[in-house]
């Protein structure tokens, strides 16, 4: 059973707590992500360096809308839930995300707000990436960074590419 220790991460809620794992535990948990797969091993050895895994509770808050950006997270189980605040407190949900996704990658990348809120409705697992680790990587690692932030490159890209597609769908249909 691995140890649970406290929270080392500021911003991130109690209901997340660290789970300590060995680094070759980290590594397949990065290679079960599909964006992962193809990377060198070497780099998602270093890559797993940077990376602690958090144990989190169904219904837990990850991060709010507007929040700094300070990390990113590498769903490894459970799913997650992405909306928007809306107008008397509604909610608009934006995507639902499962095992193998990121989730906060924007806010890490821009340094702007978080654009949603994020939260686990199961409970779960995610691999961290904070602002200091993936500096920390792009300075003392730059190839596995760069291998990191093509990968961050192309998932964007993908999501431009559908958020586009469906903008063109609602344009149509109004």
């Amino acid at each position: 059973m691995p140890t649970v220790t406290t929270n080392t991460i500021s911003g991130l809620p109690s209901t997340v707590q660290l789970v300590k794992r060995s680094q070759d535990q980290v590594v397949d948990m990065i290679l079960g992500a599909r964006l992962f797969q193809d990377m060198n091993q070497d780099d998602v050895t270093i890559l797993a360096r940077f990376l602690t895994l958090h144990n989190v509770e169904q219904g837990a808050v990850v991060f709010h809308e507007g929040d700094t950006g300070d990390f990113l997270g590498l769903i490894v189980e459970g799913a997650v839930e992405l909306f928007k605040d809306g107008p008397n407190d509604a909610k608009a949900k934006v995507a639902s995300e499962g095992a193998g996704k990121l989730l906060g990658e924007m806010a890490l990348v821009d340094g702007e707000p978080r654009s949603a809120t994020a939260r686990f409705l199961q409970p779960g697992h995610v691999l961290i990436l904070t602002k200091d680790n993936f500096q920390r990587l792009l300075h003392e690692h730059p190839r596995a960074a760069a291998n990191f932030l093509f990968r961050l490159s192309r998932l964007l890209s993908q999501r431009l590419r559908r958020t586009t597609g469906m903008l063109a769908s609602c344009l149509k249909a109004g």
